[in-house]
């Protein structure tokens, strides 16, 4: 009897050293996660490799990640642009730069003018300008409902796709890969890709 319960004490001691590993994430850590997925997920990016999107080469697609997540998330880094004629709108560069870094874990060092590659947002050495009529459609969330952080440290988060006011109506499934990141002094994670089916 002594043995057998040295062996359960011996088996939770190693549950409790590796929680991710064995046991997966507490439900408050996987709605963080969903948080953290729907910043992708709300602006379209359901189905997507980390270098699709960071991509030194084509960076309009980070640009324009940088733009419509600071104007759906963060309204103060917004500004208004009257008769201006690249659009109505304008957000200051440095907001993207510091949203690259917060989702993607990248240093972005120069403002590229993307303009010139097909997007529809100038540069004007300080700001970028853009037109609220260029995104439109609804938008979708995630919600986590399984988590696992493997050896190397990365999180494979997977759940279910829903449309805004119907958090229980999945329209979708996705997995997702996650790289553990400290942003602000805060734990959180930059994304590596996130894969996923529609109904």
């Amino acid at each position: 009897m002594k043995r057998i319960f040295a062996l359960i004490l011996s088996f939770l001691m190693l549950l409790s050293a590796h929680p991710g590993h064995a046991t997966g994430f507490t439900a408050s850590q996987m709605k963080d996660m969903s948080v953290f997925l729907s910043n992708f997920t709300e602006l379209g990016h359901t189905d997507f490799e980390r270098t699709d999107i960071i991509n030194t080469k084509n960076p309009g697609m980070m640009v324009e990640f940088g733009i419509w997540h600071n104007y759906l998330n963060n309204r103060n880094a917004v500004r208004q642009c009257y008769q201006c004629q690249w659009g109505d709108m304008t957000v200051d560069a440095s907001y993207i730069q510091r949203t690259l870094k917060r989702y993607f874990d990248y240093d972005l060092k120069r403002f590229p003018e993307v303009e010139q590659a097909g997007y529809p947002y100038h540069f004007d050495g300080r700001r970028y300008h853009f037109s609220l009529i260029d995104k439109t459609g609804p938008s979708l969330y995630a919600r986590v409902t399984q988590a696992r952080q493997s050896e190397d440290g990365n999180v494979t988060m997977s759940g279910y796709l829903y449309k805004s006011g119907n958090s229980q109506a999945a329209v979708g499934k996705f997995k997702a890969l996650a790289r553990p990141h400290l942003w602000n002094r805060k734990k959180t994670w930059t994304i590596i890709h996130i894969h996923s089916s529609t109904d």
